[in-house]
Order: C-alpha cells, then structure tokens, then sequence
C-alpha cells in the first residue's frame, strides 16, 4: 500500500490549469472531476450526478474562490461562482497538498432566489491508493487530486464524493480457534477499495492484504462486484448478501466459494463522505470483520 501525493503547491503541480506568475502575483486557474451527491431540502429522494469545478487560486495572497457550470439536476446544468475568500494552504514532507476554501457564499445561475451558503471546499492530494495490479482494473485512479465539498444551494443540500476511492484505517476480525475459543484479529495493512458506478447504483469492492486470522495466510486481492448502492441524504451506503468473490491468480481472477462473504455493508460516517464503516461476515460467520478509515490523510492543523 503506498500514499499517491502530486507534488509541491506550484505551477508544476497545477499543470493541468492555467498558471501565471511574475514578481507580484502567482495565480492559477485549475478544473477537476468528482461526482455530487444531491439531496432536496424538501425530502426528496437523493441522486447522483457526475460534475467538474474550477478553483481559481492566487498563491501569493493565498485567496480563491470556485466555480461550476455543470451543477446537474432534474437533467439542467445549473452554474454559480463563489465570493473569493482566504485559503488555508498545507504541504506535507513528502510533497502532498491540501487547499482549503471554506465559508464560500454565491449564487445559482445568478438568481437570488437560489443562494448558495456554508460552501466548504478541499483539494488534495493526500489520498490512499494501491500499488498492487489487479487484472480488469487500472492501478491507481485519475490523475487528479480529489475534490471534496459541501454547500446548500437553491432546494438542494450538494456535497461530493469519489467514484474511485481506497479507504485504509484499522480492521479487526473474529473467530474461534480451533479450542472454540473466540479470537480477534487486528490488521492495520488492509486497504478497501470501492469503485462506483452511479448510474446502475453498482459498486465493486476489491480488498487489498487481505487476512482474515493470525494463522491464517495473506490472500492476494478480493474482489466483491456488483453490489448495491443506496444513496442517502449527505451520505451512502453498499451492501452486498452470499457474493462470491473473485480472487486475483496470475494475470486472471477465479471465483472463489470458500471464501463467500454472506453479508458485506459499508457505511460513509462524515459530513464529508471520507470516513466509513465496513462490517462483514466470511465463510458462513466463521470470520466478522469490521473496519473503521479514511480514504485521506488526515492534517493536523494545529502544525
């Protein structure tokens, strides 16, 4: 398992926007992929939708403000821009970058019938991802650092969320041993991915180090497809029931029935939809697993 971190806050780093600088001002206009999670304040049902938004970024007076025209709802393209506000910049030793925005106010298209308030923004690159191939599967996700949001506008509470995100943390398993004793596991190396996709409300989860007992051996990637998404209000839930996973051999995957898990649910816990809660059920409850992560590393501020 290996932390993915795109570099330095710089010019470099924000290629893939627009970037100027002279002995005055360093600003950069920068665009980047995620998915919405849109929840009506009136208590509608909750969807999904695929959007981008621009970040326009002054590095020397550490300012920004965000923008989108593709707010996608009820088939529409909504857009709005933000007020600029200050921006807490953090770098990490090994490079990785973490911008926040927060506080942003604006407008939908410009109506102030459709105000938009309490916008909290991040773009990071301090997220989890596997070095370990799986056949059928890109290695890493996008290129691109991760948008993370939140903001109510118009009838409409947003917050995003990553199709492709590899939650790490902590796991624990239970079992009895062969004295019928029960056991607890605990394995720090597991990773978690979850691969959405939002128009079937399907997901596939593969497990990456995955061991289940301390005698037991580390199995290669686990694969669980097909299972289902549920979308909820500023959060989201997968569930799966008997899935047989497929398991990486070689260049291939196999089924494999031994290792069936009978029950598999996953939980977002934040306001942010980075943490979650995965609970288990391997071999006929021969083994629970539950796990507790993140798919981003945490800042400490106070540094």
């Amino acid at each position: 398992m290996q932390k993915l971190t795109l570099g330095i806050f710089s010019c470099a780093m924000l290629a893939l926007g627009a970037c100027s600088s002279d002995v005055k001002e360093s600003q950069s206009t920068v665009s980047y992929p995620t998915m919405n999670l849109i929840s009506p304040l009136d208590g509608g049902e909750t969807f999904a939708t695929e959007g981008n938004y621009s970040f326009m970024l002054n590095l020397t007076r550490r300012t920004g403000s965000v923008t989108t025209s593709n707010l996608k709802i009820d088939n529409k393209d909504y857009f709005f821009e933000t007020d600029t506000v200050s921006t807490e910049n953090y770098t990490t030793i090994d490079g990785g970058v973490l911008i926040r925005l927060r506080n942003l106010k604006g407008y939908l298209d410009n109506s102030k019938d459709m105000p938009l308030t309490n916008g909290n923004f991040d773009i990071t690159s301090l997220f989890y991802v596997s070095n370990i191939s799986v056949p059928g599967y890109n290695t890493t996700p996008d290129p691109y650092p991760y948008v993370i949001g939140q903001y109510t506008a118009g009838n409409w509470s947003v917050a995003t969320f990553q199709k492709d995100a590899a939650y790490f943390g902590s796991t624990s398993t239970y079992y009895n041993d062969e004295a019928g004793e029960q056991q607890e596991y605990k394995n720090d190396k597991m990773l978690y991915r979850v691969i959405i996709d939002a128009a079937k409300k399907k997901a596939d989860i593969i497990i990456y180090n995955a061991k289940f007992a301390e005698p037991a051996p580390e199995l290669k990637p686990i694969i669980l497809a097909g299972l289902d998404v549920t979308w909820k209000r500023g959060a989201y839930e997968i569930h799966g029931e008997n899935v047989v996973p497929q398991v990486v051999e070689g260049t291939s995957t196999t089924p494999n029935e031994r290792y069936m898990f009978n029950k598999f649910d996953f939980y977002t816990t934040n306001v942010a939809m980075t943490k979650a809660q995965i609970t288990y059920d391997v071999m006929g409850g021969a083994f629970k697993g539950t796990f507790s992560g993140s798919y981003v590393v945490e800042i400490d501020e106070k540094q």
